[in-house]
């Protein structure tokens, strides 16, 4: 029997953050409303450290959406993609706050840099 070949954490986490980013956000691209230089992360890490986070929210949901499942949501996104890879979650402790089970984690209001993060 062949050995079973898992993805690497480094490589899930970052899939799933993007994922769920794109999922919540307006359809016709957030790169159009923002600096083609900025990353979906950056933009999203700049909105949670102006606590302006559910500007990100498509704005088709109407504001028919639980604020908290949302901004929950979408800092459990970029969590995933921290840009350390060791500050990253595994897919069971991203899924652990998602489900309530655990709480949010605390990330720093400005995105860190690769090698220069206070967590």
């Amino acid at each position: 029997m062949p050995p079973q070949v898992r993805p690497a954490r480094s490589l899930m986490c970052p899939a799933l953050g993007l994922f769920s980013l794109e999922l919540l956000l307006e359809e016709e691209s957030t790169y159009d409303r923002i600096d083609r230089r900025e990353g979906l992360v950056d933009w999203i890490w700049e909105l949670y450290g102006n606590k302006k986070l559910l500007l990100a929210a498509d704005s088709k949901l109407s504001d028919d959406f639980n604020e908290t499942e949302m901004e929950c949501l979408m800092i459990v996104g970029f969590w995933c993609a921290h840009p350390q890879d060791s500050k990253r979650p595994s897919i069971q402790e991203a899924m652990n706050v998602l489900s309530g089970r655990a709480s949010l984690p605390g990330l720093p209001p400005e995105k860190p840099v690769n090698g220069d993060c206070p967590l």
